[in-house]
């Protein structure tokens, strides 16, 4: 940063960049002040390993763990074909949208489809703390 005259600065991440920013704080170079990520891995090593081999849900979870642990496990096997994609032929989504309105809905279809996958998770969790307060 100190090439483009910045002294002090922050980094910002998304997708990608979350992972970027993660690792400039691991490094801690003088001048980065903080950063912001939008899409942090969370999901413990231990957890991680069982999802990617298709493991069941280790042993010693809570009720709540084990109920994320089956969230994760439905998202790893059912939710994931655009990460799939992006991470093997990232501009295939790119030229399905400039080719057909119907890739183009397919790809909106299927955010949306993530979203209210999101949203349902979100208000299970938001039920389980107001009737656990």
């Amino acid at each position: 940063m100190r090439r483009l005259h910045y002294d002090r600065y922050v980094s910002q991440g998304g997708d990608w960049g979350s992972v970027v920013s993660d690792e400039l704080a691991r490094q801690a170079p003088e001048g980065l002040l903080g950063i912001h990520v939008n899409m942090p891995a969370t999901v413990p090593p231990e957890i991680a390993k069982a999802l990617n081999a298709g493991d069941r849900a280790p042993d010693g979870l809570a009720d709540d763990e084990k109920a994320a642990f089956e969230q994760l496990a439905a998202l790893y096997t059912q939710g994931s074909g655009y990460a799939e994609i992006m991470v093997t032929r990232p501009q295939t989504v790119g030229y399905g949208q400039a080719e057909t309105s119907a890739t183009r809905e397919a790809v909106t279809d299927g955010f949306a489809a993530l979203r209210r996958l999101g949203e349902q998770r979100t208000q299970r969790l938001e039920r389980k703390r107001v009737s656990a307060a």
